[in-house]
């Protein structure tokens, strides 16, 4: 069983580009909380689907991906890291064709489950 006193999670929720991180990232600041950013697992995913040229279609292939791929994300000094097969993916989370294809590769539910899964072990991989 869980400790759900443990951590205070605080979601939100909103179109693109609506200023969510910009909202979410000052108000941990002004909390001390942590600043996690799930949707940056679902576009480093969606970026490393593209790089391997597998179809947007192809839902088998990128559950497996995502499944199998090394995923850390890691807390370093109240910021979250993100490495994805040994990579930084941060450079090329915004680019246009990830923008075009991350909502596709989230609303599968299997890499939902994955990035989910990535994000509850986050705060046991805290590097001081």
């Amino acid at each position: 069983m869980h400790d759900l006193t443990a951590h205070i999670i605080v979601a939100i929720d909103g179109p693109a580009a609506s200023g969510k991180s910009s909202v979410a990232q000052e108000l941990a600041r002004r909390l001390g909380f942590v600043y996690v950013n799930s949707g940056a697992m679902y576009r480093a995913i969606t970026w490393l689907v593209l790089e391997r040229g597998i179809a947007a279609n192809d839902t088998k292939a990128i559950e497996h991906l995502a499944e199998t791929v090394p995923l850390i994300c890691t807390l370093r000094d109240r910021d979250s890291t993100l490495l994805l097969d040994g990579v930084d993916p941060e450079p090329f989370l915004r680019q246009d064709r990830v923008n075009d294809n991350v909502s596709l590769r989230e609303q599968r539910p299997r890499v939902r489950e994955i990035v989910v899964k990535h994000l509850r072990v986050m705060p046991k991989q805290t590097i001081s």
